[in-house]
């Protein structure tokens, strides 16, 4: 335990989990007044759901669910080249940019300010990357 506890003290490792908390917190609502966020979505298709597979081969699913482990490895190994990390990013931001887009077009606030805590975050990760590299 002390390991991991070490290993997620960096300022980096903090904003890389919060990313996946934001993500998983991005809000939708669609047709005949349903309504759920990114991670229950989730939690439903890997555990609840009797055939998984059929469902993780839609490449929304695929990216969001890759993109995790992507940013969960690299909050976990410090030493994750920067790339994947970005990688990683790219790809919960094309999920989280497409719920942005959706609140936008129908002009629902929830979705919109539920997408802003993930891109404010991504942000705030490419800002400190990039100018920690600097000499």
């Amino acid at each position: 335990m002390a390991f991991f506890l070490h290993k997620l003290q960096s300022m980096r490792s903090i904003i890389l989990l919060a990313l996946l908390c934001s993500f998983s917190l991005c809000y939708m609502e669609w047709g005949g007044g349903q309504r759920a966020t990114v991670g229950s979505i989730q939690w439903k298709i890997l555990f609840v759901d009797r055939n998984p597979a059929a469902v993780l081969t839609h490449p929304l699913i695929l990216s969001g669910l890759l993109g995790q482990l992507i940013i969960l490895w690299s909050a976990v190994f410090p030493r994750t080249p920067a790339w994947a990390t970005y990688a990683g990013i790219v790809l919960l931001a094309v999920v989280v940019l497409l719920v942005l887009l959706a609140g936008l077009l129908s002009g629902n606030a929830r979705m919109v300010m539920s997408a802003m805590p993930f891109l404010v975050l991504a942000g705030i990760h490419v800002y400190r990357t990039r100018n920690l590299r600097k000499p």
